[in-house]
């Protein structure tokens, strides 16, 4: 603090002095923000390759040239016409069928897996995948990840179908058919349906076949699934009668990521040309196991 006896020569140079100091306590807290920020670099750096596996770095132009990793949702595995494992393991059915044809008209090649319904998209939106093989929306619905992701053209139509033993058609005609004992085949797009109308499923499938059991078993009232033929066309099951109302249609997609569509900008193209070129693989295919 200045004194009574300080003159205005040593007053100056003390606030000189203390000029100085400041300065040098903000060219400080300068170098080591910036110390900081440089380390915060680096560790994302690090962080970012450890991320990716030994190798798996690669130039556009490399990633460009890599077959497709293509993902299926495993909910998928309960048409097996459509999709299974062969003797070997290996994926196979028309679904492959039909991606092998597309990839090849596009001119490039895929390599197939299963992941978890989630797990799939998951994958998808990180990067980790590029492709996903049967992507199915409501044909009036909003594209849940446009803008994210890349949807193809359409694959295959189907319709969301209700279907009640006959005896129990009535139900068909009854808008609340939700407050009934619903079952449903895991992880299918319409299932959404029951929750937004404020019902409960009663019980999630494994396949198709198990769902019509539990439905021609009394298990269940009304099922809720998907189906390549309206649901007025559905009258039997295992010698058991069965009725069925269309409640809407269904679409099917591929869905290509943003990484590959980045490195690969004329890609989508390229398939949507071989969808073009080979969707007659599955057409009148139905994906139900009804006659």
């Amino acid at each position: 603090m200045p004194t009574a006896r300080e003159n205005p020569a040593q007053r100056s140079q003390r606030s000189q002095r203390l000029a100085w100091r400041l300065l040098l306590l903000a060219l400080g807290g300068l170098a080591l923000a910036a110390t900081l920020w440089l380390l915060s670099q680096r560790e994302v750096l690090e962080l970012g390759a450890a991320a990716l596996p030994p190798g798996e770095s690669k130039s556009p132009s490399v990633l460009a040239a890599q077959p497709l990793d293509v993902v299926f949702s495993d909910a998928i595995l309960s048409l097996p016409s459509y999709l299974h494992r062969d003797e070997r393991g290996q994926l196979a059915g028309k679904v492959i069928d039909l991606w092998d044809c597309v990839f090849k008209h596009a001119g490039t090649s895929a390599q197939y897996r299963l992941l978890p319904n989630r797990r799939s998209i998951q994958a998808l939106l990180s990067g980790e995948a590029d492709f996903h093989g049967a992507r199915v929306i409501h044909e009036q619905g909003p594209k849940a990840f446009d803008g994210r992701l890349h949807y193809t053209d359409l694959v295959i139509a189907g319709y969301e179908v209700l279907l009640v033993r006959s005896a129990d058609r009535q139900l068909l005609a009854d808008e609340l058919w939700w407050r009934q004992r619903v079952a449903v085949v895991r992880a299918e797009v319409v299932n959404s349906r029951v929750a937004a109308m404020g019902g409960e499923i009663a019980i999630r499938a494994a396949n198709r076949v198990q769902a019509l059991k539990l439905l021609v078993g009394k298990r269940v009232e009304v099922l809720l699934y998907t189906s390549n033929s309206p649901g007025e066309e559905h009258k039997r099951f295992q010698e058991h009668d069965i009725s069925g109302r269309t409640l809407g249609r269904v679409n099917g997609h591929g869905l290509l990521s943003a990484e590959r569509h980045r490195v690969s900008p004329d890609l989508l193209a390229r398939i949507n040309r071989g969808i073009s070129n080979c969707r007659h693989l599955l057409i009148n295919r139905d994906i139900s196991v009804l006659p």
